[in-house]
């Protein structure tokens, strides 16, 4: 085939859509790309923002807990008394001043931030915390071990009068500070309350950790109270500077800050004027990294993207020269030859064609071949693959099937010649019988005859009709053409995909009838498991065996046929179900023989395999069954009755002594010797052993003054409650009891 002849229109169907979902698929990849960015952008701020709110939120709880604070100590009537008392003070004074330091001790500090709550009185230089009274050396000696400020500067920060509250920083330290009373005089006095420094840090940099933001808390005079440690001075004063000259004060504000080739991002909270600035300070360089990773990531998704795309436009042309070379093929095969202008499908169509020309002539080995694809289950209804290949058997592709397995007793040894000549036989046989009322197939299939029958309804003929038909069939073969064939059948399937369905059911069907052997046709819808007859089964075995071992002949033989023909005549048995029986009554004979001894066990897949029908099977095993009864009598039974109990009058001081210890003595099954004392004697052995045991303590316990334990020793119980529990069952008393009573009746 030329190229310039064949005009590929496949080939532009299939490329232009690719082209154009590829191009798609990168615009969608920039625009995400971009929409990314712009969401990371957004979330940054929002961060910030959110960070800032929840910080501004604690520091206003704790500045709400100071000022319930300082307001209890305001409307404290003893701590406001020492505003009036001056620098000399009387015996008076200080008993009010010592009320007021009790009463400082007793105050609540609504919150764990709080670290220590003292009042200076401003007209007697006086300061009192909770812990005593002292003067301004003192506290500030107390509270500047580890801080390095003077004297003159520590004692003007905490002096000052703020009628509002504020926060100050002094030096590492942070305080809130309060004048109370609301007046201008030098009456009042200054509520300090000390933050812990520790876990004010720990709680501005909790909400900084996750997102590596730097917090600073500056107070309305653009003073600094507290950041967190991240925070270098250089960068410190800028955002202090950046306060100070913002002309116009807003709630909120956000700006940029460049120091050092870094860029920062600058946003603070400020809600009024009496309340400091929260301040957040973000590193810009952190959500460019983020940015350039993920737009890195869409560029190169994007190029991956393209190069696929290339990559697949060169094998879809590679693909098209290889279908058009397949079709060139076919088209030589079936001899065809294009016309001028057409396309590739016309040209694949017509290769097609030309196979299907070639196929139709070989459609009957086709059909056999398919036939066996789909009883070994490989083809299933409506399979595409299979459709065009059997579109002359739409009756057995869609309607009613049954197989029928037809075997040669005599067996065959596989020639062609014999093949043949016995589908040919069978063939017309069907043909005859079946007087075109069904469609059938025959092929050969392992050591058997399928035969197929097809129709479209149930209408006409029952499928008990059919199977009177194949036994027509059968009875044909044997008696005019001395063919011996077991014939079996499956119950009917809808289409070809459940012909392995079908084949499995005549299969078991063809083994019971192979086993039966009595010349009819099997069904395997009247096959059945047959649960009932296996539990049954342990009756049969047990009433054989008991039997067996009485030397009851006939009635062993009675009980064997009985379960025979239950099995194999009243019910059609599944084969599984026929083994199990034959299987059980081979593995009696052989625990029988073993158990006395005898020689020459059967060979249960011998005879399964090689014994014929059931009725020889039934003959070897008669035979067995009449030597194993010669070898038991009543007088024997009677002999190891005795013996046993024997036994257990020398045995019974060994507390091990069991039924599989008597069992072992005796070379006999453990379920088997009690099982047979039971039945021998009424009673059953292990309690026989415990009855002995208790009458032989009771004549200890009349002759003798030994105690209950070393009864209980010498007679096998394991120990004193044994005794005692099993002494009670049978006697009603406990051994103690019983040696009482005997005492009173000497």
């Amino acid at each position: 085939m030329k190229a310039g002849r064949v005009r590929r229109t496949m080939l532009y169907s299939l490329t232009l859509p690719y082209l154009i979902v590829g191009m798609v698929v990168i615009i969608y990849f920039g625009y995400r790309c971009y929409a990314q960015i712009h969401f990371m952008n957004q979330k940054f701020e929002e961060e910030d923002q959110n960070v800032l709110s929840k910080a501004a939120r604690e520091l206003d709880y704790l500045i709400d807990d100071m000022n319930q604070l300082t307001l209890e100590i305001e409307l404290n009537d003893r701590l406001m008394r020492p505003l009036n008392i001056g620098i000399n003070r009387d015996g008076e004074d200080n008993y009010h001043i010592a009320m007021a330091c009790r009463e400082l001790q007793g105050i609540k500090k609504f919150n764990n931030l709080i670290e220590d709550v003292f009042v200076y009185y401003r007209k007697s230089n006086l300061f009192l915390r909770g812990i005593g009274i002292g003067d301004e050396y003192r506290i500030w000696n107390d509270y500047s071990e580890n801080q390095v400020i003077p004297f003159d500067q520590w004692k003007g920060n905490l002096s000052i009068q703020d009628f509002f509250g504020t926060l100050i920083s002094v030096g590492d330290a942070i305080y809130y500070i309060k004048t109370v009373p609301f007046n201008d005089e030098e009456e009042n006095c200054n509520i300090i309350i000390k933050i812990n420094e520790k876990r004010f840090s720990e709680n501005i940099n909790s909400f900084t950790v996750e997102n590596e933001r730097e917090i600073v808390i500056v107070d309305p005079s653009f003073e600094i109270i507290k950041t967190n440690y991240h925070l270098d001075e250089s960068l410190l004063n800028d955002v202090q500077a950046f306060l100070t000259t913002s002309e116009e004060k807003k709630w909120t504000d956000t700006s940029k800050i460049k120091q050092s080739e870094e860029e920062y991002v600058i946003t603070y909270i400020h809600e009024d004027e009496e309340k400091p600035y929260y301040v957040i300070v973000s590193k810009l360089s952190q959500v460019r990294k983020q940015q350039t990773y993920v737009l890195l990531m869409y560029v190169n998704g994007i190029v991956v993207l393209g190069i696929l795309l290339l990559y697949g436009l060169h094998l879809m042309e590679k693909n098209y020269k290889d279908i058009r070379q397949v079709a060139e093929r076919l088209m030589k095969a079936s001899g065809k030859e294009m016309k001028k202008g057409d396309s590739e499908l016309d040209y694949i169509n017509l290769a097609i064609n030309g196979m299907e020309e070639i196929i139709q002539n070989q459609e009957d080995m086709v059909v056999d071949h398919c036939v066996r694809r789909a009883i070994y289950g490989l083809i299933e209804n409506g399979d595409k693959n299979y459709k065009q290949l059997l579109k002359n058997e739409t009756i057995m592709c869609n309607g009613l099937n049954i197989i029928a397995i037809f075997e040669n007793m005599a067996g065959r040894n596989n020639e062609v010649k014999e093949i043949k000549l016995n589908l040919f036989i069978i063939e017309n046989v069907l043909k005859d019988v079946l007087d075109g009322q069904m469609k059938y197939r025959v092929i050969p299939l392992c050591d058997w005859e399928i035969v197929i029958l097809s129709r479209e309804t149930t209408e006409g003929e029952t499928y008990d009709d059919i199977k009177k038909r194949l036994q027509n069939v059968r009875n044909y073969l044997k008696e005019s053409l001395e063919l011996d064939y077991a014939v079996s059948m499956s119950d009917e399937v809808l289409g070809i995909g459940q012909l392995s369905s079908a084949y499995r059911d005549a299969v078991r069907a063809i083994e019971t009838a192979r086993i039966v052997g009595d010349g009819h046709v099997i069904s395997s819808r009247t096959l059945q498991d047959n649960t009932d007859l296996l539990d049954e089964m342990d009756t049969y075995e047990k009433r054989l065996e008991n039997m067996i071992r009485s030397g009851q002949y006939e009635k062993a033989v009675g009980t064997m046929n009985t379960l025979l023909n239950q099995a194999f005549k009243e019910t059609a048995v599944s084969p599984e179900t026929g083994k199990i029986v034959i299987l059980n009554l081979i593995k009696l004979v052989n625990r029988l023989k073993k158990e006395y001894g005898c020689a020459g066990r059967l060979n249960a897949m011998v005879i399964l395999k090689h014994g014929g029908s059931v009725h020889e099977i039934r003959e070897n095993l008669d035979i067995e069954i009449r030597q194993l009864c010669e070898y038991y009598t009543a007088d024997e039974s009677e002999t190891r009755r005795e013996q046993i109990k024997q036994y257990v009058s020398e045995h019974y001081s060994d507390i091990n002594l069991n039924v599989a210890m008597i069992a072992e003595a005796f070379n006999l099954n453990a379920t088997y010797l009690s099982r047979y004392f039971k039945e021998e004697t009424g009673e059953n052995l292990l309690s026989y052993v415990n009855r002995y045991r208790i009458e032989q303590a009771k004549k200890l316990l009349d002759t003798t003054d030994e105690t209950v334990t070393v009864i209980a020793s010498q007679t096998g119980f394991i120990n004193i409650a044994s005794l005692i529990r099993t002494f009670k069952k049978y006697e009603g008393i406990t051994p103690g009891q019983y040696k009482e009573k005997q005492l009173l009746k000497s």
